[in-house]
């Protein structure tokens, strides 16, 4: 095997193993006799952008210059001027991808991703699930594109589509119970909260579900129903917040005692930051 073998291979091995600052020195180290060796610039890449250390444009674009042709040069180039805050860049670099292969569903995400106009990306959306209509990558990305636009009615439709091909996917039932519940209907939202009981069994969750059913009763004023979830949620979570929902709800049931409880608007940013915390703990990695 020649040096250059090696490197690629060390390289890429390392990457494999998630060991990327490792894998973007060997690639460099790589490049230092050839600085013009795709692979070498493809690794080196990808893994400074693994890293997030917001510098791994420089790669790619010496990438697409080697190899002008090649579509996923110029999509990865896309992604790494996204990470660095270059949406207008990354847009160019998308669309470059896209004139070199127009149909290509991943494309029309990626330029739905970085267009920061809802009505386009939601046109790019459109046809890469035209183009692959059971493809959940692109359906979760039109969800999350309807959602930005403030159409939940449309988020709720694509949200219901992923669920359907993934009835066991934790975020597709947790994005139908808040997006019924956006769009008040609210039995659909408490019965996706109760799925998400039996669905995420990772220690330290079950306190979401709980959550989302005292969102649920409080929109629908069933202030005994929602002072059994906050009791419930304050068993299995040690955070303040659920102290504060269980005071925000007997307030309402009881009267307000010593103590003041949280207003409506401080209980529905607990509810939100809740919701989002529980979103982070399921985002899937990227992968290479």
């Amino acid at each position: 095997m020649c040096v250059r073998e090696e490197a690629l291979s060390r390289a890429r091995a390392s990457f494999e193993a998630g060991e990327y600052h490792r894998s973007a020195a060997i690639a460099a180290e790589g490049l230092v006799g050839d600085p013009d060796d795709a692979e070498l610039l493809r690794v080196a890449g990808a893994s400074t952008l693994a890293l997030d250390s917001g510098d791994a444009s420089p790669y790619f674009s010496r990438l697409v210059a080697v190899v002008p042709d090649d579509v996923a040069a110029w999509r990865d180039l896309g992604s790494a001027l996204l990470a660095e805050g270059r949406s207008e860049d990354a847009a160019a670099a998308f669309r470059r991808a896209l004139e070199l292969a127009p149909d290509d569903p991943r494309t029309l995400v990626d330029l739905g991703h970085a267009t920061g106009r809802p009505d386009e990306a939601l046109g790019y959306l459109a046809r890469a699930h035209e183009r692959d209509p059971g493809n959940v990558d692109v359906l979760r990305a039109q969800l999350a594109a309807e959602r930005r636009a403030g159409r939940p009615e449309a988020a709720l439709a694509a949200a219901a589509e992923v669920l359907e091909r993934r009835p066991d996917d934790v975020m597709a039932v947790l994005d139908v119970a808040e997006l019924s519940l956006a769009c008040d209907r609210l039995d659909d939202a408490a019965a996706a909260y109760r799925r998400l009981r039996t669905l995420d069994g990772e220690p330290g969750h079950a306190v979401y579900a709980h959550h989302g059913l005292v969102a649920v009763e409080i929109r629908r004023e069933g202030w005994r129903r929602a002072l059994d979830e906050a009791i419930a949620a304050a068993r299995v979570d040690r955070h303040r917040r659920t102290t504060d929902l269980v005071s925000y709800v007997a307030a309402q049931l009881f009267g307000v005692r010593e103590t003041p409880p949280p207003t409506a608007q401080e209980v529905e940013e607990i509810l939100a930051e809740s919701s989002a915390e529980h979103r982070m703990l399921h985002v899937e990695p990227l992968g290479f």
